[in-house]
């Protein structure tokens, strides 16, 4: 499946704002990463 909404730079996991993927919450901040489950 390809999602235009995240990006993988190098190491970096951006997201632009907060969305669910596969019933899993994201809430990702500029710099941080935060998981949900």
């Amino acid at each position: 499946m390809s999602d235009p909404t995240v990006v993988f730079d190098g190491v970096r996991f951006r997201y632009g704002h907060a969305d669910v993927l596969h019933g899993v919450s994201f809430d990702l901040r500029p710099g941080e990463v935060v998981g949900l489950l």
